[in-house]
This record gives C-alpha cells, sequence and structure tokens, in this order.
C-alpha cells in the first residue's frame, strides 16, 4: 500500500518500466525486507525484455505477478489507489499542463504515503505501517473515541474553503 516511487510519462513502454522498478529498488534497504512483491498489470509495458532484465538482477529478490483480470481481487489495491487519485483529487482540479499534473500527483501520493490514515492498516499511514509502528504507539496520546475525531475532522473540513468557493 506504500508507494515506492512513481512517474508520469507521455508514453508507455517497457523501458520505463524497467527505470522505474530500478528507482524503486534503490529506496528500499536490503535489510528493511526479505521480498519485494511486483504486481502489474499483463500489458507490454510490464512484461517485456527490458523489465525482465532488472528483475532477473534484482538484489533483493522481486517476486513478479500479473494481476489477473478475472479475479477481482488481483489488483484491488493499486485500482483502489487509483480510484481515489482520481475521484477524490484530481477530477476537482483544473490542471492545464502536462508539469501542473505531475506535481498534483506528487502531492497526492506524499499525501497518501505520510498523512492519510488507511482503515486496512488499522489506522495508521503506509509510510507508519513501512516503518513497522504500532496501532498502540502511534495512538498512544490521541483520543481513543474514534467518533470524537471522525467529529472534529468533519468541523475542520466543513469550516476550509478555497477563495474562488463560496461559504
Amino acid at each position: 500500500r506504500h508507494v515506492r516511487t512513481w512517474s508520469l510519462k507521455k508514453n508507455i513502454s517497457g523501458k520505463n518500466s524497467a527505470q522505474l522498478i530500478k528507482k524503486a529498488k534503490m529506496l528500499i534497504k536490503p535489510d528493511q525486507e526479505q521480498e519485494i512483491r511486483l504486481i502489474s498489470d499483463g500489458g507490454t509495458e510490464n512484461r517485456n525484455t527490458s523489465v525482465q532484465r532488472v528483475l532477473d538482477k534484482a538484489n533483493p529478490v522481486v517476486i513478479s505477478k500479473v494481476a489477473r483480470k478475472e479475479i477481482w481481487t488481483a489488483n484491488t489495491m493499486i485500482e483502489r489507489f487509483f480510484h481515489s487519485l482520481k475521484n477524490k483529487y484530481l477530477y476537482n482540479l483544473e490542471l492545464k499542463t502536462f508539469e501542473e499534473l505531475r506535481i498534483a500527483i506528487g502531492f497526492y501520493v506524499e499525501q497518501h504515503n505520510n498523512v492519510i490514515p488507511q482503515k486496512c492498516l488499522e489506522g495508521l499511514t503506509p509510510a507508519e505501517k513501512v516503518a513497522g509502528l504500532a496501532y498502540d504507539l502511534v495512538f498512544k496520546d490521541q483520543p481513543h473515541d474514534l467518533e470524537l475525531a471522525k467529529n472534529s475532522r468533519l468541523i475542520v473540513n466543513r469550516n476550509a474553503y478555497c477563495k474562488s468557493c463560496p461559504k
């Protein structure tokens, strides 16, 4: 659930995918994980000799799997991420340039990894989960009344507005 790295390209290619995998591998400490799981779709940008060469030389080992279309849970994590990125964020922006899109995606990925708690991670952010933090350590000094926290967050969100929007 933690987005290790990402890129925005104007074209899809195996070379771009291979570069992205190399970049992601460099961000992982060898002692951090025993194996790395790479789940991709079956597109030619993910299943080609450029990508396979990177995977063959991987240390630590990269386990590559193709998400199967007929099994709806196969790529749920990435589909959920893209759904949130598009529907909760990008569709609400008026982006005019490729660079504005790149900046917006970068902001959302940072928020996803470090700010937005995930229910499936017991209320932790992906970065907290990767760091090995436990729910009790993260929330020990905060109120345990989730309803109170939810109502507080709703008040803050309802009072926040952009200058172009009517109150």
